[in-house]
């Protein structure tokens, strides 16, 4: 079963690789074909949209970042243990404000992977508005858990199934990447835990949980 699992992993990540370096070619086209047309003497109406294309090509390339990064959660492997004091020092998102609480609660999860986890909800936090951000580790004889709670927009009742999905994004026009949630679920879940969007008066909500071994 381990092989299998193995062999599924590497098959994921080649495909992934392959598709992103075919189409990191003509991404790169579009962006040299740019450059030269904003050289040439083009009228206001031509400017803005070769300026819509260049948008359209960064945010294809971003996409590709994100889908490299989530084939690498699914791979990479995070063997470990942290604190949320161990990243005190590196958690941090522009425009929010963090409170840690729990943070000696020994996480079962390498500090980079639990980095790279936390990071994806601070920017989905970030994209809806969010100011304020709580993360709270909690653990006893069965299970460790880590609650991330914010004060954005929160996620509607008709998005809720569908947070998680690969290049399902809600702030798309603000530059998302619809791979965040999904990046740090593959990772967790790679990593024998779980992650679900909690019920939330105010913001999101959204609780990792480890069983102990």
């Amino acid at each position: 079963m381990a092989r299998t699992l193995q062999n599924r992993e590497a098959t994921i990540r080649s495909y992934t690789d392959h598709v992103t370096h075919e189409i990191k070619t003509p991404v790169s086209a579009i962006r040299a074909a740019v450059e030269l047309l904003e050289d040439a003497d083009l009228s206001p109406v031509d400017r803005t949209l070769v300026a819509q294309i260049d948008g359209a090509r960064a945010q294809i390339g971003a996409q590709l970042d994100a889908l490299r990064q989530a084939a690498r959660a699914r791979e990479a492997r995070y063997v470990g243990a942290c604190t949320l004091a161990d990243l005190a020092q590196s958690l941090s998102y522009p425009g929010l404000s963090l409170v840690l609480s729990g943070d000696r609660v020994a996480i079962p999860l390498a500090a980079d992977g639990l980095l790279i986890s936390l990071s994806q909800l601070l920017r989905n936090a970030a994209e809806h508005g969010a100011q304020p951000v709580e993360i709270a580790a909690k653990g006893d004889k069965t299970a460790i858990s880590v609650t991330f709670s914010d004060d954005g927009t929160g996620v509607s009742e008709g998005n809720a199934a569908r947070i998680f999905d690969p290049f399902f994004t809600t702030a798309r026009a603000m530059g998302g990447t619809c791979m965040g949630l999904s990046i740090a679920r593959n990772l967790i879940e790679e990593h024998g835990g779980t992650i679900a969007l909690m019920a939330s008066a105010k913001g999101a909500r959204f609780l990792v949980t480890f069983g102990v071994q």
